[in-house]
């Protein structure tokens, strides 16, 4: 069985591995984060790329057990969970909906949303797809998707996070070499 402390000490020594003097390109760091994930048992869902051109509006559904995340590519956008605050988002920003509530997105203009699952999508196989959606105006795209993990303390964590939380690229630290 795999405990909880043991999950924490592997993604410290990939964390200290990546930020005290291990190679730091994506392809050294990929093992290791493959190896923490394998360990908290991390179940793909589903992710999609998402073509927005103005105005445009998106609602994604909630999902128990899921944690819901978005990258936004280019472009900016504004979140809002259910029943929250809402939040501008920008290009290289990262948004996790950890309890898998339902959520809204839209562009520059608040536009009326369609339910995700109601609109056309590229399927590229059986767990991606590109959505294209919008009215031809200024472009955002956006990579999302949503996991579940299977193991119990992986899903003890994911409860104990707060509803929304934005990562802006533009204020965290980096860490290079």
């Amino acid at each position: 069985m795999i405990s909880g402390s043991s999950i924490a000490r592997s993604v410290a020594r990939a964390w200290n591995w990546t930020l005290n003097g291990g190679p730091t390109g994506s392809q050294q760091l990929t093992p290791a984060i493959g190896a923490v994930l394998r360990m908290i048992k991390m179940m793909g869902i589903f992710y999609f790329s998402s073509e927005l051109t103005e105005p445009w509006g998106l609602e994604l559904p909630p999902m128990d057990d899921c944690l819901w995340f978005h990258v936004v590519i280019s472009g900016s956008c504004t979140i809002a969970v259910d029943q929250g605050p809402s939040m501008t988002v920008r290009a290289g920003d990262l948004v996790l909906v950890p309890q898998g509530s339902g959520h809204r997105a839209w562009g520059a203009e608040r536009a009326p949303t369609q339910s995700v699952l109601d609109l056309p999508h590229e399927y590229l196989s059986d767990d991606y797809a590109v959505l294209r959606h919008g009215g031809g105006g200024d472009r955002t795209d956006i990579v999302c998707g949503g996991v579940r993990f299977d193991h119990p303390t992986a899903r003890h964590l994911v409860g104990e996070l707060p509803g929304l939380i934005h990562i802006d690229s533009a204020r965290t630290p980096r860490f290079v070499g």
